[in-house]
């Protein structure tokens, strides 16, 4: 199609998942893609910026109109009435190491959910959209947007890498921690 891709996602059975922007979310695998539209009445996906296989099996989806979870061949979670997601929208998702998702907005608003429950970083986390998430397994987040670089968020401290301290670039539009705990900037 003409759709914008925004995210890939793969499940450990090999389904691939993409998020476009226009065209919501498309499912199938290297030969063939094809438009998966689970519509609960006056909820569409036509954009959808955040795709992530979850462990469990499971497909979360960050779209204009909210947070939406496909699990065990059903839509478990449509999350609309939070009031950080009814002026924004979940633009990167990370599954954390303690369980639970991490969140990132079009706002930068980081935002942690857990046990049926949204706790956000207090202060905002970037300036302008946070792009990518990558979470370590001791807890730190690390943050990537549109415009401010890239941060470590952990408890007590933060750090802020820039242009200035070694990025080529402030703009951040994917992050990636391989299995030997490097960090992938892109």
């Amino acid at each position: 199609t003409n759709d914008f891709t925004r995210s890939v996602a793969q499940t450990a059975d090999g389904t691939l998942w993409v998020g476009t922007t226009g065209g919501g979310v498309y499912r199938g695998d290297e030969h063939r893609l094809v438009p998966f539209r689970p519509e609960p009445a006056g909820i569409t996906y036509a954009h959808v910026e955040s795709v992530l296989a979850a462990r469990d099996g499971s497909v979360w989806w960050g779209a204009a109109v909210g947070l939406l979870r496909w699990n065990a061949g059903r839509l478990t979670h449509c999350v609309t009435n939070e009031s950080w997601i009814q002026a924004s929208s979940v633009t990167a998702l990370q599954e954390s190491p303690e369980g639970g998702l991490w969140l990132g907005t079009l706002q930068g608003r980081l935002i942690h959910y857990r046990d049926e429950r949204f706790e956000e970083v207090p202060q905002p986390v970037a300036r302008g959209p946070i792009s990518a998430l990558a979470v370590q397994p001791d807890g730190q987040v690390w943050v990537g947007s549109g415009g401010g670089g890239l941060r470590r968020i952990q408890r007590g401290s933060d750090a802020v890498l820039t242009v200035t301290n070694g990025l080529r670039s402030p703009s951040i539009r994917a992050l990636h921690l391989d299995s030997e705990g490097t960090l992938w900037i892109g």
